[in-house]
């Protein structure tokens, strides 16, 4: 229950943000848009570019993951960082003080681990101005480590290093882990295909960034317990809760006024039903003869149908339908049709006994010819005739009547 609860929680879009700082001191950043539909995520869109006129381009309103990179980032593996009281922070920067960093670690191959740290001042200005701009940050993830999530997903080969660019780092995958990463003035353009997905290399580490929120895996966490993240993180989950206890309770007010309409309505109704009984009572008496005279009309009715004797109707119907081919469907059957004529000025209604009209839908000419055929082949049938097809389009199921004449 409480899984099924954090699901409903998260958010129906996310931008995974990857924010790159140059030696130049210059901000580029590629951004990755991800949609929940159903079972499935889709990307939205993507987009790229610099400094402040991107910031003022991005979706108002729409959660971001950030992952910073670049200038400033530190980061350096370690094959002890799976030990007991491991200080990712420790390790990068001795006698540093806690409170001053983000630090972030991941797992990496051959029980490895990478180490990043990032100074706080840093990257909270960018915080502030994303923001400033209707965009909370709801998690940051700080170096290219994102992309280690995905690894998994792009079918690299197990027993040989691969590397694969992205922007300012080239990294180096042995068995679908982490073994290396390096600085990168430039990057190679590559596609990976992730699920159903063409994700441009540079993009990747945006992709990842949202996906990893979406899909909630991961050990290293993706909101700091400190600074303006886990804030706005905290934040953004209450408002969600409200809004989701504000609903349901509405929906639970609703549905007792349905519920309280729905039942007075049906005592009304059966009010007036009850009504109407009382007032029929006095007349029940007179109808009975205007009823018994029905019945007796029915009766001939019945006699000059043939339904009193064997029932042929039931071996005419399971005969039709025995070999019927699964593109015929039957919309309507009439056996022993009724047919209007005039003799002499009169009208009156004749059964058709040697009769059977049928109509309904086919998706295959073909089909249905052949079981017309084989129809006319039964021994009760003495001939089958097409009286209508008709299609209006091209690709729809075409609309036929057919008559039976019996032996």
């Amino acid at each position: 229950m409480r899984n099924i609860f954090a699901d409903i929680l998260k958010d129906k879009r996310i931008l995974g943000l990857q924010c790159h700082l140059d030696k130049d001191g210059e901000y580029s950043f590629t951004a990755a848009l991800l949609e929940r539909r159903k079972n499935k995520v889709a990307l939205g869109g993507k987009f790229s570019g610099k400094g402040n006129a991107f910031l003022k381009s991005i979706p108002k309103g729409i959660p971001v993951i950030l992952n910073y990179t670049g200038k400033g980032v530190l980061f350096k593996k370690t094959r002890s960082g799976n030990s007991p009281g491991f200080d990712p922070l420790s390790f990068m920067l001795p006698g540093a003080e806690p409170s001053e960093f983000y630090v972030q670690s991941a797992e990496g191959y051959h029980q490895s681990v990478f180490a990043s740290v990032v100074r706080k001042t840093s990257v909270d200005t960018l915080i502030h101005e994303l923001v400033k701009e209707g965009a909370p940050v709801l998690g940051l993830i700080v170096g290219p480590f994102s992309g280690a999530f995905l690894l998994p997903l792009l079918s690299l080969p197990a027993d040989v290093v691969s590397q694969i660019s992205v922007p300012g780092y080239l990294l180096s995958v042995t068995g679908g882990k982490l073994e290396d990463l390096v600085p990168a003035d430039s990057y190679a353009s590559t596609d990976y295909m992730i699920g159903e997905e063409n994700i441009p290399g540079e993009y990747l580490l945006a992709f990842a960034s949202a996906l990893k929120y979406i899909v909630g895996s991961g050990s290293d966490p993706l909101t700091q317990p400190d600074g303006p993240v886990g804030s706005m993180a905290r934040e953004h989950k209450e408002k969600k809760k409200f809004k989701l206890a504000t609903i349901s309770v509405l929906t639970l007010i609703f549905s007792l006024l349905l519920i309280n309409y729905l039942f007075f309505d049906h005592y009304s109704r059966r009010v007036g039903e009850l009504s109407q009984k009382v007032n029929r009572r006095s007349s029940l008496a007179r109808e009975g003869d205007s009823l018994r005279s029905l019945i007796a009309l029915r009766e001939t009715v019945l006699q000059q149908m043939g339904m009193t004797g064997p029932a042929r109707q039931s071996y005419y119907a399971d005969q039709i339908a025995m070999q019927l081919p699964s593109s015929i469907r039957f919309k309507n059957m009439e056996i022993a049709p009724v047919k209007k004529i005039n003799e002499a000025g009169k009208e009156s209604l004749v059964f058709m006994e040697e009769e059977i009209l049928l109509s309904g839908t086919c998706s295959k000419n073909t089909e249905l010819s052949s079981w017309m055929e084989e129809l006319k082949n039964k021994q009760w049938v003495n001939n089958v005739s097409l009286v209508t097809l008709s299609q209006d389009k091209a690709g729809e199921r075409a609309e036929f009547s057919i008559k039976i004449e019996l032996n």
